[in-house]
């Protein structure tokens, strides 16, 4: 083989070797690039649908465009009569409780099995050793009894806010912690400022619903 051949040879090797080590590398290059952001903003898109997932759209139930919660309590059994007792029984309990202000049994209907009382209590957000951040919430609770069923419905919510400082503030839940008012457009986020307060309600009307559950049983 003559010097001016093995100069080909070795220059096409050297250019194939080149090709390929491209044609493989190129690839990998792209895909090491793109996948590691791709997966990111999936997380990141993940992140933002569950943030609170359990306090947005429909966690606030509306009837006729009011702010109402109905719970249930089903007692196999027992009359509307007994359940009335117990209902009244149990409603008067938490009309004392931890935190109320001025709560009372307003209205009763024996023969129909209805009791209505009226709630204001404080519901509290956070708690510092030199602060305490609270509004108070006032609300109505009627109580329906009927043969092995419990239903109480929950409205006429309000907060009263910084009720001694210049900042007061007295809104109903329907101005405040709605879905109309509380979320963002797509309803993926409450938003800033009324997020405490409709968080909160939440989960003192859950804390209520299941008090009810507890607190109304057979014999």
């Amino acid at each position: 083989m003559n010097k001016k051949a093995f100069i080909i040879i070795i220059t096409a090797m050297t250019v194939f070797s080149t090709q390929a080590q491209n044609t493989w590398e190129v690839p990998n290059s792209e895909k090491n690039k793109e996948v590691p952001t791709e997966n990111v903003a999936v997380k990141e898109k993940k992140s933002t649908n569950t943030e609170d997932a359990q306090y947005l759209t429909g966690a606030v139930p509306e009837k006729d465009g009011k702010v109402v919660f109905t719970f249930e309590k089903k007692v196999e059994g027992a009359d509307a009569a007994t359940l009335y007792d117990k209902t009244y029984e149990w409603m008067e309990k938490l009309t004392k409780a931890e935190n109320q202000l001025n709560s009372r049994i307003a209205l009763v209907n024996k023969a129909e099995q209805k009791i209505v009382a009226t709630f204001s209590e404080w519901l509290e957000f956070s708690r510092s050793i030199i602060s305490v951040d609270r509004t108070r919430l006032d609300y109505v609770m009627v109580a329906e009894c009927v043969d092995n069923l419990v239903t109480i419905e929950i409205s006429r919510i309000k907060f009263h806010y910084d009720e001694e400082r210049p900042t007061r503030m007295d809104v109903s839940a329907e101005e405040w912690i709605s879905d109309s008012k509380a979320l963002n457009k797509d309803g993926s986020k409450i938003i800033r400022g009324r997020k405490k307060f409709r968080k909160k309600t939440i989960e003192r009307m859950n804390e209520i619903g299941n008090s009810l559950i507890m607190g109304v049983k057979a014999d």
